[in-house]
Order: structure tokens, then sequence, then C-alpha cells
């Protein structure tokens, strides 16, 4: 069950909700994971190379993901029009046709995975 939502958009064609308490989740290396973890991530994760090296990852109610599933809003050539509302945020992962993640980086000059990433849950409808 969704908490309130900290954010909603309403626009011609509905209303985007969106939910997250807008703490940092820390990003972790493969071997920074927990062997729970490491175990769903080299099942998931199998087309990365060498997942010690490239795989960068972060857990959200309890679920693993990698940055890898996320697309880059910003991207000019792979999303040159994205929505007005997804502006505000750096990178999106659907799960359906009408919701997904959002994933934003700290406004911070010094960030770094020990400063993680903020994680948004959007539903369309």
């Amino acid at each position: 069950m969704l908490n309130k939502p900290c954010k909603i958009i309403n626009q011609d064609n509905g209303t985007i909700k969106i939910y997250g308490n807008g703490h940092a989740r820390e990003l972790l290396y493969f071997f920074e994971l927990p062997e729970k973890y490491q175990k769903i991530a080299l099942e998931d994760y199998d087309y990365m190379d060498d997942i010690e090296e490239e795989g960068i990852f972060f857990v959200y109610k309890n679920q693993l993901y990698s940055l890898d599933d996320f697309q880059n809003i910003h991207n000019k050539i792979y999303n040159p029009n994205p929505p007005a509302w997804m502006l505000g945020y750096d990178g999106y992962n659907n799960d359906s046709f009408f919701s997904g993640l959002l994933i934003k980086f700290p406004d911070n000059d010094d960030w770094d995975n020990e400063n993680g990433i903020i994680v948004y849950t959007f539903i369309a409808g």
C-alpha cells in the first residue's frame, strides 16, 4: 500500500501521482550487496560481462535494481521528447504501461555512490 503521494500532476489526459519520501538510497557495487541480493543479481543480470566491475545496484522496497534498468530522461538521442512532468528527474523504469520508478541524483556537487539516489514510484491514472 502506498502512502499519500508527495506530488500530484494533473494533465488533460489524466493524473500522475508520484510517491516517495525524498531519502537517498545508497548505490552498491556487487561485492557490497548482501549475499541474498548477490544471488539475485547473478540470475537477473547474467548479461553483464563482469558484474563485479560493471554492476551498480540499489534496493527499493526489497527489490534489487541496477542503474542499467533505467532510461536517462535527458538523453536527446534515445529519449528526445520526455513528458514535461519527468524533467525534474534523471531516469525512469516502467513496470507497466501506467506505472514505474523514477530516480533522481541528489543536487550535490560532492555526489558519489554513498550519497546515493532518490527513488520514487509513479502511477498514471
